[in-house]
This record gives structure tokens, sequence and C-alpha cells, in this order.
């Protein structure tokens, strides 16, 4: 993508950023995507997290799970920006290199603070055994399975006193 002044062009799309904010864990940012052929437009938020340790894992618990509010955040105001007319769940994409550590972590991680969240039963291997139905590369290495394991630990302490 050719950049010009912030505003990228590619083929019949242009991309400017109207927002960008960094924090101690992670960059968050608004696109607009217009579409010159159609002349319409779509805003993308983009959130990047900045804290991975080794074995791509998160550097902190804490961090992660701010991170993890940041995107639930961005989440609902992005369907409080669809007109009433269109779908109101927009997507979201989740994407690192290789497509199954951090993104699994991610993806695991906000599937089940969901699921303990509407008061639902968990069964860890059983999620990821599901999600690997799709992408076989999900959660690969042990020090990843432990931290979603940490994770819950924190939250679950933070958030329901135990």
């Amino acid at each position: 993508m050719k950049m010009i002044d912030s505003v990228g062009c590619c083929l019949q799309y242009q991309v400017w950023r109207e927002f960008s904010q960094e924090t101690d864990r992670c960059t968050t940012s608004k696109l607009r995507v217009y579409h010159t052929q159609s002349r319409r437009y779509r805003s993308v938020w983009h959130l990047s997290y900045t804290e991975w340790a080794d074995q791509n894992c998160p550097g902190d618990v804490g961090h992660f799970l701010g991170f993890l509010e940041e995107l639930n955040s961005v989440r609902l105001a992005s369907i409080a920006e669809v007109p009433p007319s269109h779908n109101t769940n927009p997507p979201v994409l989740i994407h690192c290199n290789e497509g199954g550590g951090r993104t699994g972590v991610t993806l695991v991680a906000d599937l089940l603070l969901y699921t303990l969240d509407h008061n639902q039963d968990i069964d860890i291997p059983r999620l990821i055994g599901q999600i690997r139905q799709q992408r076989a590369s999900i959660i690969p290495s042990l020090a990843q399975y432990k931290f979603i394991h940490a994770l819950l630990i924190h939250y679950l302490k933070q958030n329901r006193l135990i």
C-alpha cells in the first residue's frame, strides 16, 4: 500500500488514519476505508498488543486483560456506529504472523472471558479442540496453554472475589 501523508492508496481503496492512541500495552487506531468506485466508506478499528514476551505469551496478565477490555470497548463502540439497517454484529479479525500462537491466545482468552461473563461452564481443552478444527495451530505451546489458565485465575480473582 502506498502511503501519502497518512493516506494509503491500494487500487480502488483509500485508507486514512482518523485516530491513533498508544498505551503501555497496545496501540488503538481507527481507520477509514473509502471505496472510490462506489463512494462508500467504512470505519475499521485496529488494535495491536505490544507486550508479547517469550513463546508468544503476553508479558503481563493484567496488561493483557486491559487489552481485552480495550478490544471489548472498541467492539461496543463499533456496534454503536452501525446504521440501523445494517448488521449490528460487525466482524472482528484477529491475526498474527503465524496465525495460531498470538491469535490463539487472544481468541481463546476473549471467548473464555465472554463465557465466564455469561455464567456458562467453561471447558478449555474442548474449546481449543473445537477451534483447532478450523485452525490446527491454535495455542501450539504449553506456555500459552498455561498463560490462558493464569489469565482466567487472575480474572476470577479480580472480578469474582475468589
